[in-house]
């Protein structure tokens, strides 16, 4: 066996974040479909809101670069699992401002930020409070929004509108909920494979080759 002074779980999560980030990217761009479909329906201007979608694009591109030229450090791995997905939900729900309001469809754009929490793996006391704040952003930003513009105020009026607000920030607590136990358990699995690869004072990382004699491990 060879004994190596490499962080192996730290650079586990270095490639699970860089594929999240090239996968991220790619989903993120291609809703830009949903944009024109929205500007269409609600008559919001197209550029509005295909600048918050260039805006995000751009920040993970540039992301996934610097991920690529050096890996993150550990801090900078728990600051990115934390305010990645509350700022991708923050442009979604700068985007419902001008698409619905308070009944905006897109909180199922919100709930689906939310929900991608759940495929980087991480214990529930660091995924809980990212997937609560991907899932507060769009009530408090509609209703921060509210303050300011009369179109928005007049909608906490309708019995209607307001109820499917309350019961669009009520899915999107329960997806908040949802995501950080789905991350929770990936990283728990994560651990017991993890376990079960130690073989006394050292642990398996990987299969270098097999003959009649055996296997022989990288540890």
């Amino acid at each position: 066996s060879i004994a190596g002074t490499v962080d192996i779980d730290l650079v586990a999560r270095q490639s699970v974040v860089r594929r999240y980030l090239a996968v991220g990217t790619i989903a993120w761009s291609g809703f830009f479909v949903t944009d024109i479909v929205a500007a269409r329906v609600n008559d919001t201007p197209l550029e509005y809101l295909l600048s918050l979608r260039a805006v995000g694009a751009a920040l993970g591109l540039m992301l996934y670069v610097l991920s690529r030229l050096r890996p993150f450090t550990r801090g900078q791995l728990r600051l990115f699992e934390s305010v990645l997905n509350p700022l991708a939900a923050l442009f979604v729900s700068l985007a419902a401002v001008g698409c619905g309001g308070l009944a905006s469809p897109l909180a199922l754009g919100v709930a689906i930020v939310t929900m991608m929490r759940s495929f980087l793996p991480s214990p529930w006391t660091r995924a809980l409070p990212s997937a609560l704040a991907s899932a507060l952003l769009f009530p408090v930003v509609l209703l921060g929004w509210s303050l300011f513009a009369p179109a928005l105020r007049a909608q906490l009026d309708d019995r209607v509108q307001l109820w499917t607000f309350v019961q669009n920030s009520l899915f999107l607590l329960c997806a908040g909920v949802l995501a950080a136990s789905g991350s929770h358990l990936l990283w728990s699995a994560k651990e017991q494979l993890q376990d079960a690869r130690k073989l006394g004072s050292y642990r398996l990382v990987a299969r270098i080759g097999s003959g009649g004699m055996g296997v022989v491990w990288l540890a």
